[in-house]
């Protein structure tokens, strides 16, 4: 299960979303890729009651938001949860592409020093297994974390991590 992350004021990075695999029943035509792809009604991930005993007395002046990723069959998720929901998880955006039949696909996010935006670099599962579509195969998009608006970007991109401190302990792709 992937941490989830807190946005305060700084730029964050996750690495490679390695996802739970999940298959479509047979005969079922594949997921096509939407945004703001939000269940209609969701339990509090945190009941009202229990918010000050689990989330600590101050997190009503918290201004974080909270976010993780997940990957799919359906498409690569990005999950936030706000403190006026108690920190309810919901799906900002799903990312994915037409034409390819993933069983699930994987992704690295960063989000924006404002915490408005965050970069995404998503793609099948498969192309981790093909070094040029790993080091310059992967799609980009751009998603509104308050929105969920998907700006796809004309540009694809490495899926390797690229984070500072990651390539000073491993051999970057």
């Amino acid at each position: 299960m992937p941490a989830s992350r807190s946005v305060p004021r700084a730029s964050t990075r996750t690495g490679l979303t390695q996802p739970v695999s999940w298959a479509r029943e047979a005969g079922a035509p594949p997921a096509s890729p939407t945004a703001g792809d939000r269940p209609a009604a969701e339990a509090p991930s945190v009941p009202g009651p229990d918010r000050d005993r689990v989330l600590g007395k101050d997190w009503k002046r918290s201004d974080d938001l909270a976010w993780t990723t997940s990957g799919d069959s359906r498409g690569f998720h990005l999950l936030t949860a706000r403190r006026a929901d108690g920190y309810t998880w919901r799906t900002a955006a799903t990312l994915s592409e037409p034409g390819f039949d993933a069983d699930a696909w994987i992704g690295n996010v960063c989000v924006t020093a404002s915490g408005q935006r965050a970069v995404a670099v998503y793609a099948p599962r498969s192309f981790t297994n093909d070094q040029q579509l790993m080091a310059r195969g992967g799609f980009t998009a751009v998603v509104d974390l308050r929105s969920g608006k998907v700006t796809k970007l004309d540009v694809q991109a490495s899926l390797c991590t690229t984070a500072p401190a990651a390539a000073r302990v491993s051999r970057p792709c």
